[in-house]
């Protein structure tokens, strides 16, 4: 098996996965994702992507939200 191959069938088997998930469990499963991401990004020294992030975000409506 190449790895396409591999990268589809792994792909299919999540969507499946994910069909059966409630809608909270996918959020939580996102954000746990994105978290590992970018604390990945900031273990490999690449903390200017934060900075890059946040300044596309209006930080002070984020923080008076209750999400």
């Amino acid at each position: 098996m190449n790895n396409t191959l591999k990268i589809q069938t792994i792909l299919r088997n999540d969507l499946a996965m994910w069909k059966t998930m409630s809608r909270d469990q996918l959020y939580e499963m996102m954000l746990e994702d994105r978290r590992f991401f970018l604390e990945t990004e900031v273990e490999q020294g690449n903390e200017e992507y934060l900075d890059e992030l946040l300044e596309e975000i209006d930080i002070p409506a984020v923080w008076a939200t209750t999400p």
